[in-house]
C-alpha cells in the first residue's frame, strides 16, 4: 500500500529526496500530475512512492539523470 508523502508547495527548482531510491533499483518513473492546480512532472521510486517533482518534463528526467537513475514514462 502506497502512503502518500506531503511535499512542499511548488517552487521554481526541482524538489528532489535525496537518498529515496534503493541502491539495487535504478529505476525512475516520472508522471505527470496536478499540484496546488499546476502541471507538474513527479518522480518516483520503484516501490512508488513519489519522491520528487519538476516543472517539466525535461527537467523531472534531468533530475534523475543526476541522481544516477534511468527515468521511464508513466502515462
Amino acid at each position: 500500500m502506497n502512503k502518500e508523502i506531503q511535499l512542499p508547495e511548488m517552487e521554481e527548482t526541482p524538489y528532489f529526496m535525496k537518498n529515496a531510491f534503493s541502491l539495487e533499483e535504478e529505476r525512475a518513473y516520472i508522471k505527470q500530475e496536478m499540484m496546488n492546480n499546476e502541471i507538474v512532472w513527479s518522480i518516483y521510486n520503484y516501490l512508488g512512492e513519489k519522491v520528487g517533482y519538476a516543472g517539466s518534463r525535461e527537467v523531472a528526467f534531468a533530475v534523475a539523470n543526476q541522481n544516477e537513475l534511468i527515468g521511464l514514462s508513466v502515462h
